[in-house]
């Protein structure tokens, strides 16, 4: 069964869970925080979260919220989904790459994550430094994947990945950035 995502969630009356959100949208608790699930998790595939994380820091020219890869189809994505209530509890939660449809604005600083499972995850940043992070977990699975030893997921991967992407803008597409640089130029006064 493969992960969606793993979030911090406070239980009533018992403190810090993760709530583990499954491919198919089912959902499982438990009982540990979600850094510890994502350590247990690592640990299972045999993988050293430092090394990771220092390998990917350089190749995407950030220090923080790495994206994280752990296998060809788990690339967990580290988003804040939640404000903490007391100083050491998480704030991030981690989104599956390879399971994300659709990103969209639900106000300046909330976006919201659709799933292929058709679960949504609220994330608290602006659609912008989403679609950032996700950028940079687009170059961390390319990369990883390019340098996996599943060369034929790979190139099943990534003649996915083309198809989707490589398209030419559609005048829907147009349209909507044109309408996006026009409600920019009203803001900042330039009209």
């Amino acid at each position: 069964m493969g992960i969606d995502a793993l979030l911090p969630i406070y239980a009533k009356d018992k403190g810090d869970y993760t709530c583990i959100i499954l491919k198919n949208g089912d959902t499982k608790y438990i009982d540990i925080k979600t850094r510890s699930a994502l350590i247990s998790l690592s640990n299972i595939l045999c993988i050293d979260l430092i090394s990771i994380r220092k390998k990917y820091s350089s190749i995407v020219g950030q220090k923080n919220r790495i994206p994280i890869p752990l296998s060809l189809e788990l690339i967990l994505v580290p988003f804040k989904t939640r404000q903490p209530v007391i100083k050491n509890d998480s704030c991030l939660g981690y989104i599956n790459l390879i399971n994300i449809k659709c990103v969209t604005r639900i106000n300046p600083t909330i976006t919201e994550i659709s799933l292929k499972s058709g679960i949504t995850i609220e994330v608290l940043r602006s659609i912008s430094c989403v679609k950032k992070r996700l950028a940079a977990a687009q170059l961390t699975a390319h990369h990883f994947i390019t340098n996996s030893t599943s060369s034929k997921l790979a190139c099943t991967y990534l003649k996915e990945y083309s198809k989707e992407y490589n398209q030419p803008a559609t005048k829907a597409d147009v349209a909507y950035i044109s309408n996006k640089l026009n409600h920019i130029i009203y803001r900042l006064g330039l009209d």
